[in-house]
């Protein structure tokens, strides 16, 4: 278990006992039923907040189950799937923020939780201060999974990005983690029959009005039964935009790039066997059976230097031949993966063993010195040729 793996399971359970302990703690207070006369009649959540609430909960989830699949089993069959959830996403967000973006109505100041902590205030407004911070919590883990997702994505190879692969995982995944915890205790705190109403009024629009009075001090707008069928067009037309766009995508993505990784890295082994020798790319007393290592080429392409399980060091053009990304090392399975489609190419020959990737990865002959040294192409045992800065980082995609 690699200890990425590991800090999402304690984050995960941590999460868990936390709603545990707070349950607990604060014993039957939070589970008598509110004070309700059963005249669900004040508009209190508005057609299309209560579409982006309920869209982006499936698509998140989504989203969330198939990463952390991918992240607990190292399969990364899924990631194609995966990676085109950010447009249903990047949608909602914008229907969100066109239809709802009210910033005054979520500005909150550390004095605004410190007295609705301390309970020395009576917040007024729609939303609690709590409520204002939660929503800022989600907008930085959102915002945190879009960038981080995009650079890991690399839809234009930036060669610069290469390098930082597993940092910019890390970042993806403690994103994901914060934004898991926040939604763990949101569903709790809204399944508890105190805040039934809630539920009931984002489901219908409509809280009830005892509720209301008990709760809140402000006066609602009484728009939003006239806007009931407004609201169920505009869900319409947006829904079925978002599946059209993804739709296309997903097929552009699929169909696009075919082979042009390939001209982005060596496009043959040949053009490194004509060389005397290319490195030092790694030394064998940094390597281990069934592990790999990345490196980098005479043209600045990522290569990638992998020892056997039977201690045969191979070397292999990085560069996915189905659409430009780095691929990387899976010791578990024993094979060679592009985390951006799901290519698998073979460790011991680079062929495709699985997955969209048309031809094999360019392989490299290597050789080794009297010292360790490891070098693509022939070098005598006697030689000193030293090129600090060929060696790179880790390669491997799980436990290593």
């Amino acid at each position: 278990m690699t200890l990425l793996q590991f800090i999402t399971e304690f984050v995960i359970w941590i999460s868990f006992v936390g709603v545990f302990v707070y349950h607990v703690a604060r014993g039957k207070v939070l589970e008598k039923l509110p004070p309700t006369n059963g005249k669900p009649i004040i508009p209190f959540y508005t057609q299309s907040q209560r579409i982006f609430h309920w869209s982006s909960f499936g698509i998140l989830l989504i989203a969330g189950l198939s990463g952390y699949y991918m992240l607990g089993t190292s399969n990364l069959g899924l990631l194609s799937f995966h990676d085109w959830t950010l447009l249903p996403v990047v949608l909602t967000l914008l229907f969100h923020v066109l239809s709802d973006g009210r910033k005054r109505e979520m500005s909150f100041t550390l004095s605004d939780i410190l007295n609705r902590l301390n309970r020395t205030a009576r917040f007024t407004g729609k939303y609690d201060p709590l409520k204002r911070a939660y929503h800022m919590g989600v907008a930085i883990s959102l915002m945190g999974l879009g960038v981080t997702g995009i650079m890991l994505w690399n839809p234009l190879r930036l060669g610069a990005i290469f390098p930082y692969f597993q940092e910019i995982l890390v970042l993806h995944v403690l994103s994901a983690l914060l934004l898991t915890s926040l939604a763990t205790f949101h569903v709790y705190l809204a399944l508890m029959p105190s805040n039934r109403p809630l539920l009931t009024a984002m489901i219908t629009g409509l809280l009830d009005e005892a509720y209301f009075k008990a709760h809140y001090s402000f006066r609602p707008k009484l728009k939003e039964q006239g806007r009931v069928d407004e609201g169920r067009r505009t869900f319409l037309k947006s829904t079925g935009i978002s599946v059209i766009a993804l739709i296309m995508v997903t097929l552009f993505g699929r169909g696009s790039g075919s082979g042009s990784g390939s001209n982005q890295g060596i496009s043959s082994s040949g053009n490194i066997q004509t060389q005397a020798s290319y490195g030092p790319i790694g030394n064998t007393k940094q390597m281990s059976p069934n592990s790999a290592k990345l490196f980098r080429l005479p043209n600045g392409a990522p290569g990638i230097l992998v020892e056997l399980p039977n201690g045969q060091l191979k070397a292999y053009s990085a560069v996915c031949t189905h659409a430009g990304c780095t691929v990387g090392y899976v010791p578990g399975q024993q094979i060679i993966l592009c985390p951006c489609h799901g290519a698998e190419f073979s460790p011991s020959n680079g062929s495709v063993l699985g997955g969209p990737a048309p031809t094999s990865l360019p392989q490299f002959p290597v050789s080794v010195d009297n010292s360790g040294n490891i070098y693509i192409g022939n070098v005598s045992s006697s030689s000193t040729t030293n090129n600090p800065g060929y060696g790179g980082d880790d390669g491997s995609y799980g436990d290593n």
